[in-house]
């Protein structure tokens, strides 16, 4: 009763905040039409942006946690170090454990309470779902070229450079589409 009261209290547009339910629990949050004015105030404190590497990086722990550095390297096809560092740092990503079946017991790597308040969601099934995503034509599907130095590797295979385009599973996971190959 005593939140109801204080939600609809605040819900008035001349407050510069409202109140909003976030990472589990209950917030003051400023209102979007103030928000250029907080980061005046606060400097740039507010208005350092994410990385291309980095928002890829917090794209796959978001989706896949919890996840190891060695895999979010194995799906980014590059070294991650730096992008799990600075989101440690920025607190958006928390070491959540360690993968006590795989050889070295590497850490594992999940969203935190302030990435879940940042983006204003409960829990991580609320994220979009990559069918939604493509649903709504934010991004468009992609061909990706199979990498030549895998094809180096493999004598008895007769490889191409074809692009293979990757489809969306009914679970809403991106696969590779496999075509029919001829066995001789």
């Amino acid at each position: 009763a005593a939140l109801s009261g204080i939600t609809e209290k605040y819900s008035a547009d001349f407050y510069p905040f409202e109140v909003r339910q976030s990472g589990g629990g209950w917030q003051f949050l400023t209102r979007p039409d103030y928000h250029k004015t907080v980061a005046q105030l606060n400097g740039d404190k507010f208005l350092k942006k994410l990385s291309a590497a980095a928002l890829e990086t917090l794209a796959i722990v978001a989706y896949k946690q919890p996840v190891t550095k060695g895999e979010i390297e194995a799906i980014r096809g590059v070294s991650s170090d730096y992008a799990v560092q600075k989101l440690l740092e920025k607190e958006l990503i928390i070491i959540s454990g360690r993968n006590e079946k795989a050889p070295g017991q590497p850490l594992l790597y999940s969203t935190s309470k302030t990435f879940m308040d940042y983006f204003g969601i409960n829990s991580a099934e609320e994220l979009p779902q990559i069918k939604e995503v493509l649903a709504e034509q934010l991004i468009e599907p992609t061909l990706i070229k199979k990498d030549a130095d895998e094809s180096a590797n493999t004598e008895t295979e007769e490889t191409t450079n074809e692009p293979e385009a990757m489809s969306v599973s009914d679970n809403g996971e991106l696969v590779m589409n496999e075509e029919d190959k001829d066995t001789d």
